[in-house]
């Protein structure tokens, strides 16, 4: 009886220290979040009174001073914020003055294929615009908050010739170069591309 009441005794405080030290690893703490690079904006709002933009094939439409979530937008963090002399990692607003098939291919899965109402036009012009996150690190407060859409009467000119027409909100990326970049991009012609 001895030797049993020994036993178990080993075998209680075994399991106690055993269960003790199951208690007392330290489950490791969990990762601290990634760093948010990008805000995508909330709203997008249209200030040219004559112009109405509407989503070809999507139910999303943009009228003068009426907010509005697009149904898409490129998120811009995934091109990486490395170093801004490194080709690639930034697209300054330069890239977007050529003809809308020299954009790079994973900015153009997020287009939105788009007419543009003009209220002094019998047909629409066709369009493609593309939504951008806008980089924390911009000191443009008004950049983050919204996608402000404006599109002056000449760039509406160019279009209606034919010519491809390129207009974007520019913004400042906070850098020692104050490069500008864009929150969004709208190509548009009155032929079809």
């Amino acid at each position: 009886m001895n030797i049993m009441y020994k036993t178990m005794t080993l075998s209680i405080a075994i399991s106690s220290a055993l269960f003790m030290s199951s208690c007392a690893t330290t489950t490791p703490a969990p990762a601290p979040p990634e760093p948010k690079l990008a805000t995508a904006p909330k709203y997008a709002v249209l200030f040219t009174d004559n112009v109405r933009i509407e989503a070809v094939g999507l139910n999303w439409k943009m009228t003068p001073n009426t907010p509005t979530t697009p149904p898409k937008f490129y998120d811009a963090t995934l091109i990486g914020d490395g170093n801004l002399d490194t080709p690639g990692t930034v697209f300054p607003t330069s890239i977007y003055d050529g003809d809308y098939e020299s954009l790079p291919y994973f900015m153009k899965d997020k287009a939105i294929d788009v007419l543009i109402h003009v209220n002094a036009r019998k047909k629409p012009l066709y369009g493609k615009i593309i939504f951008m996150t806008v980089r924390d690190s911009t000191p443009d407060v008004s950049a983050k908050r919204m996608w402000s859409v404006a599109i002056p009467s000449e760039y509406i000119r160019i279009a209606d010739s034919g010519s491809m027409s390129v207009v974007y909100q520019p913004y400042k990326y906070s850098n020692s170069r104050n490069l500008d970049i864009a929150s969004w991009v709208l190509h548009m012609s009155a032929l079809p591309f």
